[in-house]
């Protein structure tokens, strides 16, 4: 702990950029991002984004001090 430090790169698809680091400042780091990029598949991206919105409402809502059981959804 001596002399370590809070701050951290955060390296995930650019859809997920925004959550990852919401969490990691809710664990009191200090977060950078870099994006990497999704596969550009016609079908597979709208699914990724769909899927992020309804993380972030869990998000959202568990930060709002909802007790959410969310082991029943496949996210």
């Amino acid at each position: 702990e001596q002399g370590a430090s809070n701050q951290i790169v955060l390296l995930t698809n650019e859809f997920h950029l925004w959550r990852a680091k919401m969490l990691a400042q809710r664990y009191g780091l200090d977060a950078a991002g870099l994006p990497a990029s999704t596969p550009n598949q016609q079908f597979l991206k709208p699914n990724y984004y769909l899927r992020e919105y309804f993380s972030m409402v869990i998000f959202w809502l568990e930060s709002a001090g909802l007790n959410l059981d969310t082991s029943a959804i496949p996210l």
